[in-house]
């Protein structure tokens, strides 16, 4: 058998090169041995060595086939909608996190901990779980002509930076999901630039993927290589849906602030602005709605030159 580290008893754990994915469930580690993209051989491994090598004893073999659904996780609300709404389904959830060093990192992974257990919990849940698959965006392999496009679309439409290495990093995963939906800005870019194709899968439900001969270059290089599907859903018809059979509990135990206040929201990150914005303000407390109305009426004097002056010089003052 092929040499394997020793880990610890977090179910968090990082993918090797090699096609082996070792983690710890319960006291005994299990190897999953892939041999393609739907199944998986399970063996159990009893114990390490002193000196952090497996011992290993084939307690049991089985075959098991479920399709694999890999999706970018973060804990928020829309990407845990996706997650919610696959939870009754015969499939195995691959969730995948990319750290950036935001300040909400360790609440977004919590979150993550926490839902996961409470779907294992809940009476309807029929999918299983592998372990989140952590990965540093600054080791995302470069792309010179994906960050092109992305600095060419944001020339004339703003949307976030972590779309050029999102890009990245799908094109390094089979049919990943992103849990965009129909309010977010990269949806305004599909729509203005790119043409769909809408998938039904019997399992899985209904996803959209990018035609790619009737979309843009930029589109096709940017969007290409994942799947949607919640495109066509707001913030409030997830919550509809959540509300309507029974996970509103686990959807409110989303995490969504980028700079969070003492484990509070802050209500002036982007991420805030967008849920208080698309309906859902009664996730942030009177403090925060008082930080985002104080920031809305900013906006117009933090656009001026003289603004940006004086942040300028603030930041020199700084270093």
């Amino acid at each position: 058998m092929s040499k394997v580290e020793n880990i610890s008893d977090s179910s968090f754990y990082e993918r090797s090169p090699s096609s082996l994915i070792i983690l710890r469930k319960n006291t005994d580690l299990v190897k999953l041995s892939n041999t393609n993209k739907d199944n998986f051989f399970v063996f159990s491994v009893i114990e390490y060595d002193g000196i952090g090598f497996p011992c290993v004893i084939l307690v049991a073999s089985h075959f098991i086939h479920m399709k694999i659904v890999n999706i970018l996780w973060t804990g928020g609300w829309d990407s845990t909608f996706r997650v919610v709404s696959l939870a009754d389904k015969e499939v195995t959830i691959q969730p995948y996190y990319l750290c950036d060093n935001r300040e909400s990192e360790k609440i977004e992974l919590d979150t993550i901990r926490k839902i996961q257990e409470d779907l294992g919990h809940h009476p309807d849940t029929r999918c299983t779980f592998l372990p989140i698959i952590l990965h540093q965006v600054k080791d995302i392999t470069l792309d010179d002509q994906i960050s092109k496009d992305y600095h060419t679309v944001l020339k004339t439409d703003f949307f976030g930076s972590q779309y050029d290495w999102l890009a990245r990093f799908a094109k390094t995963i089979d049919n990943l999901e992103l849990s965009i939906h129909k309010d977010d800005t990269a949806y305004v870019i599909i729509q203005k630039y790119g043409k769909l194709i809408s998938h039904n899968d019997p399992m899985i439900g209904q996803y959209y993927t990018i035609d790619p001969e009737a979309s843009s270059p930029e589109v096709n290089r940017l969007f290409g290589s994942f799947r949607f599907p919640m495109l066509e859903m707001s913030k409030l018809d997830m919550k509809e849906w959540a509300e309507q059979n029974g996970y509103a509990d686990i959807m409110y135990k989303t995490w969504f602030c980028h700079k969070p206040r003492n484990e509070r929201p802050c209500g002036t990150c982007n991420p805030c602005i967008y849920t208080i914005e698309e309906g859902l303000s009664e996730r942030l407390d009177d403090h925060a709605l008082k930080r985002y109305k104080i920031h809305k009426r900013m906006l117009p004097l933090k656009n001026t030159l003289l603004y940006r002056g004086i942040r300028k010089m603030y930041r020199m003052i700084q270093l």
